[in-house]
């Protein structure tokens, strides 16, 4: 799939994962490993992400991990962390210079 395929799908699950999260109030095991899916995939097209954003998306992985390892998802933190990573992401894809096929 090419990245702006992928971008516009990434975009709509992390938008309805961002809602989900707030309505429920809790991080679920299914949501974290649904975006750890979506960073590898991401990390994928590392040619059309520049160095500086593929860095961001590495370290939202790493916080992804802890979270993951935490076991306790219903904690403030936890949806704070969660909220921060998507949006981050959400903010990288959103991006002018990712609009067109590299």
């Amino acid at each position: 799939m090419r990245f702006q395929e992928y971008k516009i799908k990434a975009l709509e699950t992390l938008e309805n994962r961002q809602k989900a999260v707030k309505r429920a109030g809790k991080v679920t095991k299914q949501a974290l490993t649904e975006l750890i899916e979506i960073l590898n995939r991401i990390k994928g097209y590392d040619r059309e992400i520049n160095e500086k954003d593929m860095e961001r998306i590495n370290e939202y992985y790493l916080k992804l991990e802890i979270l993951m390892n935490n076991n306790d998802y219903s904690k403030e933190r936890s949806i704070v962390q969660f909220t921060e990573v998507i949006t981050g992401l959400i903010n990288i894809l959103e991006k002018g210079e990712y609009s067109y096929d590299v």
